[in-house]
C-alpha cells in the first residue's frame, strides 16, 4: 500500500481541497478513497543552463533529458573519467536515466583526505579563483533522500589552463 502512495502527486491542490472538506465534514475517508484522488503521473524533469548574465534557460529538450518518469533523487558524478559530470536520475519502478555530459572544457578534480574520525573530509570547504572567477564548494556527500555523490570537487574551469 504504501508504493501507490509513494507514485502519487502530494502537492496536487485538488486533492487538498478534497480532504479539506472531508476533514470539515468530519468524514474520514479509507486509505484506499484518498489514494484513488491523488494523480499519479509521469512528467518530464527540468534542467537549466546558466547564461551568464544572471539569467538561466531551461534546456530539457536541447539536452535530452525530456524522458517522462516519476523521478525521486538525482546525484551525479564522473562516469567516464572525462572530467565533466556525468547525471543519473533515480526513477520509481523505472530504469534510472543516465546522461553522459559531452562538456570539452577544463576542470580540476580535488579529492581530500580527512583524519581517522573523518577520512573522507566531510564539510570540508575548498575555494579557487582562475582569472579572477571564484568558486567554491563544500564536500557533502547527500543529495536528499536516497541520492549521493562521490567524494571528488569538481570545478569547471572553462577554457583556463591554470
Amino acid at each position: 500500500m504504501i508504493e501507490q502512495i509513494i507514485l502519487k502527486e502530494m502537492s496536487d491542490q485538488d486533492f487538498r481541497v478534497y480532504l479539506t472538506d472531508k476533514i470539515q465534514q468530519k468524514k474520514r475517508p479509507s486509505f484506499e478513497e484518498v489514494s484513488s484522488r491523488l494523480a499519479s503521473n509521469k512528467l518530464s524533469n527540468y534542467i537549466f543552463k546558466n547564461n551568464k548574465d544572471y539569467t538561466f534557460s531551461n534546456v530539457v529538450k536541447e539536452w535530452g533529458l525530456d524522458k517522462k518518469s516519476q523521478s525521486n533523487g538525482v546525484a551525479y558524478a564522473d562516469l567516464d573519467n572525462d572530467g565533466d559530470l556525468d547525471l543519473i536520475v533515480n526513477n520509481i519502478n523505472d530504469i534510472a536515466h543516465v546522461y553522459r555530459n559531452n562538456s570539452t572544457n577544463n576542470f580540476i578534480q580535488i579529492q581530500l583526505i580527512g583524519g581517522s574520525k573523518n577520512k573522507l573530509a566531510i564539510g570540508s570547504k575548498v575555494s579557487i579563483s582562475v582569472n579572477g572567477n571564484k568558486q567554491y564548494q563544500e564536500l557533502y556527500l547527500s543529495r536528499g533522500f536516497l541520492s549521493s555523490v562521490q567524494n571528488t570537487l569538481n570545478f569547471g574551469v572553462g577554457i583556463a589552463k591554470k
